[in-house]
């Protein structure tokens, strides 16, 4: 009981790293898609679309990582 009363912030902080990558990750499909509502946007879209398909992969590893290792 000791040991886990003092390893509790640890347990309880390691499955929300991979959820705050998930939210990094995030950040720039969204800049990405408020680019895209303007008229260039989306030629510019359509150049820096290798960012979103590099952001849906990371964050596919880490929620897989997340789902297999929780237990």
């Amino acid at each position: 009981m000791r040991y886990a009363s003092r390893k509790w912030p640890a347990y309880f902080a390691a499955p929300l790293l991979p959820v705050a990558g998930v939210v990094l990750a995030t950040i720039p499909v969204l800049v990405l898609g408020w680019i895209m509502q303007s008229n260039v946007g989306l030629a510019l879209a359509g150049l820096l679309w290798w960012l979103v398909l590099a952001a849906a992969f990371l964050m596919a590893v880490l929620l897989l990582g997340l789902l297999f290792g929780w237990r």
